[in-house]
C-alpha cells in the first residue's frame, strides 16, 4: 500500500515539477547599430518583456477596479441620499395630513357650536330689541332738540 502511494504520489508530482522553471532575472540592455542587432534600440530577454506587459495589464485592471469603486460609492451616495429624501418627503406628507384632519375637526367642530347656539328665536329677539333701543333713542334726541 505504501508503495502505491508513493507511486502515485511521483506520477502527480512529475508533470508539475517538469513545468518548474527558474525565472531568470528582467534584463534589458542597450544596443547600438554595428553590434548583432538590426537598429539601434534597447533590448529586453523575455522575463523583462513580460514583467512589463503584465504591470500594463496590471494597470488597466487596478484603473477599472478604481473606476468601478468609485462609480460604486457614488451611486451608494446618491442611493442614500435619494431614500433620505423619499422618507423626509412621506413624513412630510403624514404630518401635512395630521393638521390638516386636526384643523378639519376643529372646523367642524366651531360649525356645530355656531348652529347649536344660534336659534331662530332669538335672532328676532335681537332684532326686536335693536329697534326698540334705536327708536326710543331717537325719540330722546327729538325731544331734548326741541
Amino acid at each position: 500500500m505504501k508503495k502505491l502511494i508513493s507511486f502515485l504520489l511521483v506520477i502527480l508530482l512529475m508533470p508539475i515539477m517538469s513545468f518548474a522553471q527558474e525565472q531568470e532575472a528582467p534584463l534589458i540592455t542597450s544596443v547600438v547599430e554595428g553590434q548583432p542587432a538590426p537598429f539601434s534600440g534597447t533590448l529586453l530577454n523575455d522575463s523583462a518583456a513580460a514583467q512589463i506587459y503584465a504591470q500594463q495589464e496590471f494597470q488597466d485592471e487596478e484603473c477599472e477596479l478604481k473606476v468601478e469603486y468609485e462609480v460604486g460609492r457614488t451611486d451608494a451616495r446618491y442611493q442614500y441620499l435619494l431614500e433620505s429624501s423619499r422618507i423626509t418627503l412621506e413624513s412630510l406628507q403624514e404630518r401635512y395630513n395630521f393638521i390638516t384632519e386636526i384643523q378639519q375637526g376643529e372646523i367642524h367642530r366651531l360649525q356645530d357650536s355656531i348652529i347649536d347656539s344660534s336659534d331662530t328665536n332669538s335672532n328676532i329677539w335681537w332684532a326686536l330689541g335693536g329697534v326698540t333701543v334705536g327708536a326710543t333713542i331717537g325719540a330722546i334726541i327729538v325731544f331734548l332738540v326741541n
